[in-house]
């Protein structure tokens, strides 16, 4: 979640618009004993990048709303946020996965858009991109998702059936 934090002060510091922030820190993340918790949600409080739980109805109509949906990493290199983005069409801005095997066919900038997650001005130069191509590639996301998404359980028997044999 340090990514997510970095990205925050990034964004805020070049004074991106949008609803950004940090609703809560797993105990997984920070567990007892290795990292203060507590000192790192201070941390985010005191730089004011806290953000109010809303309810679902609520997150999906401000990802509805958004520009460009943002996907840091989580647990690992994809969340249920890029799904979500795909879904309703909107462009996708990850950290760059190129190098990681994954099922879904990730195309930069066709269907999503990465950013180097250490380099600021990779992530700025996103933001530069105008309307038109970002829709282009928000749909085009949609598209694929669809495409993907209606044939899950031939991917899930070919993605299995590769570790038995």
């Amino acid at each position: 979640h340090s990514s997510r934090l970095e990205l925050i002060e990034w964004l805020t510091e070049d004074n991106v618009n949008g609803a950004f922030g940090l609703t809560s820190i797993p105990d997984a993340i920070y567990p007892p004993g290795v990292i203060n918790r507590t000192a790192v949600l201070e941390l985010i409080e005191d730089r004011g990048f806290t953000a109010k739980r809303r309810n679902r109805l609520s997150y999906l109509m401000e990802m509805l709303s958004s520009r460009i949906i943002l996907a840091p990493m989580g647990y690992g290199e994809l969340s249920f946020r890029i799904a979500e983005g795909l879904n309703m069409g909107k462009p996708v801005l990850m950290p760059d996965i190129h190098h990681v095997q994954t099922l879904f066919p990730f195309k930069k900038d066709e269907n999503i858009l990465y950013y180097d997650p250490f380099s600021k001005k990779e992530l700025m130069q996103v933001f530069e991109k105008n309307e038109p191509e970002l829709r282009a590639i928000g749909k085009k996301g949609q598209q694929t998702w669809r495409e993907w998404s209606s044939n899950y359980d031939k991917i899930l028997e070919a993605s299995i059936i590769q570790f038995i044999e």
